[in-house]
């Protein structure tokens, strides 16, 4: 029986946690229309689609008191809808393709490759001391009691996390679902939600973010061999030695991983800034090939509008601060995107992708 749970706790974890964002991302893909869509983005873009939709069915959830365990059932099983349509595109979009085994080494193996060593060996580190040691931080006397709570309790904030009294709502950390989603996680898994915070969820956090950084690189150097490794080696060694202060962003990404705020900055802020340069290059882009011709096109950016609110939505699964941060970064980038590219249909896009944080905005007020 206990082979059995570690199997079930195994293949849990790499399906929510892999798998389910892999396929998610093949609904960004349907709607791409960006240059260039790889695995790597289909998985970045898939679990920030992941959030988004816990965020979707949490916030009536929580509204309506509905008790955790049937919010879990429910998240579940659109968790697996999503899952299965998700597959079917996979299946569509790769039906064409052939995969081809013959790999030359020379091709895979080179000087600048021996570059990769030097991050990842830092990576490794990070990834080493996260799973084998603690980091003893206030706020899980908070969070991560909410957490457990929800699974030992079966409500999702209905009680003080410091004296175990009930309470009512308190929509200011309540909006913030990531606890609850370590809750469901934990659930699924059958594992105690600080283990899954502390260690699976948050090496998947500090793995996703140095990927995430690894594809900005890529966008930066235009795909340069040395550059690549160079810049990572040097993001990985700012993250270790950033702890100047508490409130750093290397602090929480370390210390802190697990809570929303850090996944929020070291995860959704750099994703937002990725999208703003890729759609920067692809204006760009468009714009010389539209000068290079007689009659000017008009492409269309309705996938973008999609991106936003996603952003906007999963945001808030991360922290409140998002209602105003997310749409203040992604403001003004659109705002000078729109500005240097003579696109208004772009600000409208992003007026429109306001409607959540607003949404959530009142919820805020109205505690």
């Amino acid at each position: 029986m206990e082979i059995i749970t570690v199997m079930i706790s195994i293949i849990a974890v790499l399906y929510f946690l892999v798998i389910l964002p892999l396929l998610l991302g093949q609904f960004i893909k349907v709607c791409n229309s960006f240059m260039h869509f790889d695995w790597l983005d289909s998985f970045l873009w898939g679990f920030l689609a992941q959030l988004f939709i816990f965020e979707i069915f949490y916030t009536p959830a929580l509204l309506l008191r509905v008790s955790f365990s049937k919010f879990s059932n429910v998240l579940m099983v659109a968790y697996l809808i999503f899952g299965a349509v998700g597959f079917c595109l996979l299946v569509y979009h790769q039906r064409k393709k052939v995969v081809s085994v013959k790999v030359s080494f020379h091709k895979v193996w080179n000087k600048k490759n021996f570059l990769w060593i030097f991050p990842l060996v830092l990576i490794g580190i990070q990834l080493y001391m996260n799973i084998f040691y603690q980091y003893l931080d206030g706020d899980d006397a908070y969070y991560m009691a909410q957490s457990t709570a929800a699974v030992m309790t079966d409500h999702m904030y209905g009680f003080e996390p410091y004296t175990g009294v009930t309470t009512d709502l308190d929509m200011r950390h309540a909006m913030a679902g990531l606890p609850v989603f370590l809750s469901f996680l934990s659930k699924i898994a059958q594992i105690h939600p600080a283990i899954m915070g502390h260690t699976i969820f948050s090496t998947f956090i500090i793995a996703i973010v140095y990927l995430l950084y690894g594809k900005i690189a890529k966008l930066l150097f235009k795909g340069d061999g040395s550059s690549i490794p160079l810049f990572l080696f040097f993001i990985a060694l700012f993250q270790m030695f950033g702890n100047s202060t508490i409130y750093t962003n290397e602090t929480f990404f370390l210390t802190r991983t697990s809570q929303g705020k850090s996944v929020f900055s070291g995860f959704l802020i750099p994703l937002l800034f990725l999208f703003l340069l890729e759609l920067s290059n692809r204006m760009e882009t468009e714009r010389f090939a539209n000068s290079s011709q007689s009659i000017r096109k008009n492409h269309k950016y309705s996938d973008c509008f999609i991106r936003m609110l996603l952003f906007q939505v999963a945001g808030v699964c991360c922290t409140t601060m998002s209602v105003y941060l997310v749409s203040l970064i992604l403001g003004m980038g659109i705002l000078i995107l729109s500005i240097r590219d003579r696109k208004p249909k772009m600000l409208i896009y992003y007026l429109v992708s306001l409607i959540p944080a607003g949404f959530y905005g009142l919820l805020y007020l109205m505690n």
